[in-house]
């Protein structure tokens, strides 16, 4: 929880005691002008000095610890930073408040909004907080219950707020270094702020650089093949599989639908050393592969960042506030696996191996080698394989963000009504994000042309679409022979590989005793087949808002009304390769193929443009109404017209004090959420990869809009208690619930093919499935559920989830010898997390489930949630020095993994292990000189995160991998605040 901070900060409501000190302050929460002592809701606000002292801890580290957050996205790769199908880059950073998803807390800056991510997710976008410089921050305010009455949607889980440091004088630079094995993080920042004539401005600066952090560098991340197989492994490989049909076939001249149907018909054979170079032993039908050791955990980030506001008066009675923001951030050598599985390819003979193959003649010319091959037979051979793996490199790509921001206010008072004194504030904001997220990705075409000697770039020979045959093409004519005349074959065979990729492979540290460097495929033919999937998205949000409050009865009765007009847009461009309406089918150029579109690319998703907005419109009003001399109440209600849907939501809040020393609070109120623009996408759907436990490996799922969703609702309610047993002493309990209907997410695909895979409940989800020969409610010959090439799933609304539980904090200062202690003790339970069944057209498809304290791996509509997060903080300041102690402890919870045992490997069900970590930074002042140093050990005894059963071993949304990190802070002041 935010409110475990002994160093300074308003923790959380203040005590009576400190009422004179934050009188200025204007808290999130209400539109009326009011100090936060006078609030009945529950605020949790960290400020600058805590943040100082504790280190400067990135965001995504503070909000890990927080106990109202999870799911928790930031740094890793995009393949793993979301729990949704999406491709998040690594450089944003998000708030989950009470893990009911990021789109559904709104962020704002200095009370304003901010333009969503560029980037398509499900559920609705958010808003990346990692855009502003961390020098700029004075404060940050959350509140810890939904506020669609006050802001609008979006508010469900609550509210962050960044508020920057307007008020700055003087000037201030930073520069810190965070060192960890194998890796380090550093930042640059300065502020200035000083008077311009009557106006106040400030101007802030950071360059910020994340070190690369490989997964080879931490042992827990590359993990042996467990059931699931989530923890990096697929079964198609490199050395790969070989497919023996038992009557011949030829992609050349036989017929599509008799090709797949014939291919089923086969028996087969591991490559040889498929043991050797993968670390297990050949499971016979496949031969596996582990992707770990390319995927970075940490990718290397460069950001730039600058803010900058303008404040003044305006007019007799008035103020205006202007601020800008840029920022910039790339992913300069985004990692990735050196190919992927070649889906949905693998049954349409793309990958045919004819006899006069010269890397087959030679393979079989080793009769030793080869035993057990049907080296005899002129039949053509066929490859379950990725076409480069062990022993190749990874490859790798550019990323970049951009983000800008343009707002400013007017704020003021004027008489009216008789002379009753008017408080109007007026805002307008721009803001716009941009970025990419592009993949490396082989073209089927040239993968199907290299198989046959006509790869390379120096070939020329291309193919002709012909949509009869199995693979969608066949060879162009040419008078070129293959592989000659510049035209290279693709070597399948484990001869071309000297190395395993794997730590603890036999052949990681001592050569392929088969490899032969005359049989490697060369390093121009892996860069020709290879091309790239990108699209560049968009956003762009404009927001105008009025807001006129005031007194109705004094000192009884405080008021505000307003309106506000927003409006939100995004768009997507791919590039040609990627541009699904430009390549729909395998062969480039091709736009008759009868079925898939899926583009072409033999496994990376293409995409198709998009372009769309949403228009609000929002009126509210809110009531301050005093009681009595104890009794405060807060009324509100929203009225919110979407495109497509609208709502009115009202909040009644009470805050009561029983006594001087005791405090009692409460809220209840509904919340609303319409559908996004992303959400009612009917014809462009999200594809993303995901794991299918039925095949072993990751493929693509296709996610498609729906515009009748409904809009969500939410009904929530909190209670809390605020005693203060001394007036050094405070201790605050909420207990919060959240009922939460019609959530948007779509259907949980690994359960579709768990009823695929069941023939009692396959017919209910055929629709949903795709085999090599097409969607499967479409054939009469189905596929079996490890022969799934695409699982298509649509968006729609959940029955609904419910979530309750305890927030708590203790906290207290003491005088101890020449200085101060301060104490604190903080957390969450959540006592559960229930998500409602879900059935489409009276079947079932997934029962209830409780999701409170579990993994919730693949589950549409949770991320990890523990039971208990809590923090323990110690600090003592004597002097010009202050040392700050935080334990912070995060509860262990559940993986339900249960499964059938894919591959003959046993079926696991693990535990995630708790995980407790202890801080420790040192910070001495030296006003004299100017000069602050802060020494912090993060994670001071170096304690690795618990194992998950996921991609590097460890949950990410959760933990931090990083171990023991020190960091040193110094930072040298002019003037001051």
């Amino acid at each position: 929880m935010l409110s475990a901070s002994p160093v300074g900060a308003q923790t959380d409501e203040p005590s009576e005691h400190d009422h004179d000190a934050i009188e200025a302050i204007h808290v999130v929460g209400t539109a009326i002008q009011q100090t936060p002592i006078d609030s009945p809701y529950a605020v949790a606000v960290v400020d600058r000095e805590t943040f100082e002292q504790r280190g400067s801890p990135l965001l995504v580290d503070l909000f890990k610890n927080m106990g109202i957050s999870h799911g928790v996205v930031g740094e890793r790769s995009s393949w793993y930073n979301s729990s949704q199908p999406a491709a998040i880059p690594e450089s944003v950073s998000n708030v989950n408040l009470r893990g009911l998803g990021a789109s559904r807390t709104l962020a704002l800056i200095n009370g304003r909004r901010q333009t969503y991510l560029p980037a398509r997710l499900i559920g609705g976008r958010f808003v990346d907080i990692g855009a502003l410089p961390s020098i700029a921050l004075g404060r940050l305010e959350v509140l810890k219950e939904g506020a669609s009455a006050v802001y609008g949607s979006d508010a469900v889980g609550g509210i962050a707020n960044f508020v920057t440091r307007g008020d700055f004088e003087g000037f201030e630079i930073s520069v810190s270094h965070e060192s960890f094995d194998d890796a380090n993080d550093k930042n640059f920042s300065a502020i200035w702020g000083g008077a311009l004539g009557d106006s106040h401005a400030v101007v802030s600066v950071e360059h910020e650089r994340q070190g690369e952090l490989n997964s080879k560098d931490r042992d827990f991340a590359l993990n042996p093949l467990l059931d699931p197989w989530r923890a990096g492994w697929s079964s198609v490989g490199n050395p790969g599989h070989f497919w023996f049909p038992n009557n011949p076939l030829d992609t050349a001249t036989t017929p599509s639908d008799a090709f797949i149907s014939g291919i089923g018909l086969r028996s087969g054979m591991d490559d040889p050393q498929c043991g050797g170079l993968s670390g297990y032993a050949p499971q016979g039908y496949a031969c596996v592969f582990n992707y770990a050791p390319w995927d970075n955990m940490i990718e290397e980030t460069r950001s730039t960042r600058a803010f900058a506001e303008l404040n003044g008066p305006w007019g007799d009675h008035g103020n205006y506030h202007l601020e800008a923001l840029w920022s910039e951030s790339a992913t300069p050598n985004w990692m990735t696996q050196p190919s992927h599985p070649p889906f949905p390819l693998l049954s349409k003979g793309v990958m045919e191996i004819g006899a006069d193959h010269p890397n087959r003649v030679a393979f079989c010319d080793d009769t030793e080698f080869s035993a057990g091959f049907p080296c005899d037979s002129e039949d053509n051979w066929y490859w379950r394989g990725r076409p480069f793996g062990n022993g190749d490199p990874g490859r790798t790509a550019r990323r970049e963000m951009k983000t800008w921001r343009l707002a400013g206010g007017l704020e003021g008072e004027f008489e009216a009504f008789g002379g009753k004194e008017l408080h109007y504030d007026l805002g307008l904001s721009y803001s716009r994000s941009k970025g990419n997220v592009n993949i490396p990705a082989i073209l089927t075409e040239r993968l199907f042309l290299a198989f046959r000697g006509y790869g390379g770039p120096d070939c020329g020979v291309g193919v002709v679409a012909d949509n009869t045959l199995a693979p969608g093409m066949r060879v162009a004519d040419t008078a070129k022979a293959p592989g000659a005349d510049g035209c290279q074959y693709y070597n399948p065979f484990s001869n071309a590989s000297r190395f395993s990729s794997l730590p603890g492979a036999p052949y990681y540290d001592s050569p392929n005793p088969e490899f032969d460097p005359t049989q490697t495929n060369s390093e121009s033919l892996r860069h020709w087949m290879n091309s790239v999937s990108n699209l560049e998205n968009e956003t762009e949000m404009l927001v105008a808002d009025a807001t006129l409050s005031g007194t109705w009865i004094e000192d009884r009765i405080g008021y505000a009304v307003g309106y506000q007009f927003r409006r939100f847009g995004a768009e997507g461009s791919p590039n040609p390769h990627a541009d699904l309406s430009l390549n729909p089918c395998a062969a480039l150029g091709d736009t008759d193929c009868s079925s898939g579109n899926f583009g072409a690319f033999t496994f990376i998703n293409a995409h198709n443009p998009y372009d769309e907005d949403q228009t609000v419109h929002r009126i509210f009003g809110e009531l301050a109404i005093d009681l009595g001399e104890r009794v405060d109440m807060q009324v509100a209600a929203n009225y919110e017209k979407y495109d497509e849907a609208s709502s009115l939501d009202p909040k009644l809040a009470l805050r009561w004090s029983l006594s001087d020393a005791m405090i009692l609070r409460g809220s209840v109120q509904t919340t609303f959420r319409t559908p996004s623009v992303d959400d009612l996408l009917e014809d462009v759907p999200l594809t993303a990869t995901q794991y299918i436990s039925q095949v072993g490996a990751w493929i693509p799922v296709d996610i498609y809009g729906d515009e009748d969703l409904d809009p969500e609702q939410a009904f929530t309610y909190n209670l809390g208690l605020v005693v203060f047993p001394t007036p050094d002493i405070e201790l605050s309990i909420d207990y919060w619930s959240y009922e939460f209907d019609d959530v948007i997410g779509s259907l949980p695909h690994d359960v579709l093919d768990d009823l695929y895979a069941e023939p009692s409940t396959r017919d209910g989800v055929r629709q949903f499935i795709h085999c090599t020969a097409g969607r499967s409610d479409q054939l009469t010959d189905l596929c079996g559920p490890n022969s799934i090439t695409r699982v298509e799933v649509p968006l729609v609304n959940w029955p609904g989830v419910e979530t309750s539980g305890l927030d708590w904090q203790l906290r207290g200062e003491f005088e101890l010898g020449p200085g101060s202690l301060v104490a604190g003790l903080s957390g969450t339970y959540t006592f559960d997390y229930d998500i409602k069944s879900l059935t489409l057209d009276g079947a079932l498809i997934q029962p209830a489930v409780e999701a409170a304290g579990k993994l919730n791996f693949g589950n549409p509509l949770a991320v990890p949630i523990p039971d208990w997060k809590t923090q323990l903080s110690l600090a003592y300041h004597w002097g010009d020095y202050s040392l700050v102690s935080y334990l912070g402890h995060i509860s262990s919870y559940k993986d339900d993994g249960a499964h059938d045992g894919f591959g003959g490997v046993p079926v696991s069900s693990f535990t995630v292990d708790s995980f407790t970590t202890w801080d420790l930074s040192f910070q001495w002042r030296m006003p004299d000189l100017g000069v602050d140093m802060t020494l912090s050990a993060l994670n001071l005894t170096d304690e690795d995160p618990p194992f998950a059963n996921v991609e590097h071993g460890y949950d990410g949304f959760t933990h931090n991998p990083k171990g023991r990190r020190l960091k040193l802070t110094l930072r040298y002041r002019i003037g001051g605040e």
